[in-house]
């Protein structure tokens, strides 16, 4: 049981599973929310900043943190961040996003 809780965070079927051991002070709260590591891929390199990451990221999930050095930003294929998930959300691997008006950039993501 215990490599299964380590080795999470686990999905099936589009959604989130979130194994804890229980205790009898548990926050039951915390089983709706699940931190963890997204990488985003196809963000345009004109788009390429702290800022527009952090708000694609708002869009997935409660922003925590960005793993993004601006020396770097440009040669880089994927931008990580790490996010709060809520797991009544389905997981979506690709999203449409809107960097221009009427213009649809596909973003993909990889969740680990």
């Amino acid at each position: 049981m215990e490599t299964v809780i380590i080795r999470g965070p686990w999905a099936f079927a589009e959604r989130m599973l979130v194994l804890h051991r229980w205790t009898p002070l548990m926050d039951l709260d915390m089983l709706n929310f699940i931190p963890f590591w997204i990488q985003i891929r196809g963000i345009h390199f004109q788009y390429m900043n702290r800022e527009v990451i952090v708000h694609i990221s708002r869009t997935m999930g409660q922003y925590i943190q960005i793993d993004y050095n601006e020396e770097n930003g440009d040669h880089l294929e994927f931008f990580r961040v790490r996010i709060e998930w809520n797991i009544a959300h389905p997981l979506r691997f690709q999203r449409n996003f809107q960097f221009s008006l009427g213009v649809n950039t596909v973003l993909r993501f990889q969740y680990y």
